[in-house]
């Protein structure tokens, strides 16, 4: 079919080109404004980074093996978590901890364990 459609230069319909799965939505003409901006309207309210990385993975994995695309995957899963706030779980520090490290606070956990942890392989 494509062939022919290039080929021949053969117009078709827009019915016919949606059945030849050319098109994935056929609208009147007098609809297309509308159903154009519905559209935009749906994807503006999605998360943006969600819908970039969804596309890198989709694009990513056509051409994939199996354990890459799962690696994709698994990558997408968690980069969706983290976007979404789910980066924000429950540590030893919370945000008092990382607040008085960055005031250069001696006493905080996360000072102290980097202190204890900083000549901790040496000879």
């Amino acid at each position: 079919m494509t062939k022919e459609i290039n080929l021949l230069g053969a117009l078709h319909p827009a019915r016919r080109a949606r059945e030849l799965g050319l098109f994935n939505r056929v609208v009147e003409n007098d609809a297309l404004d509308r159903e154009t901006q519905a559209l935009v309207d749906l994807l503006l309210g999605k998360n943006q980074q969600g819908l970039r990385q969804l596309k890198f993975v989709i694009n990513k994995n056509v051409e994939a093996d199996p354990y890459t695309a799962q690696g994709f995957e698994a990558l997408g899963a968690g980069l969706t978590a983290a976007v979404n706030g789910r980066w924000q779980v429950d540590d030893a520090d919370g945000q008092p901890g990382w607040a008085s490290y960055q005031a250069r606070d001696p006493q905080s956990h996360t000072r102290q364990r980097r202190n204890a942890a900083k000549d901790f392989w040496t000879d």
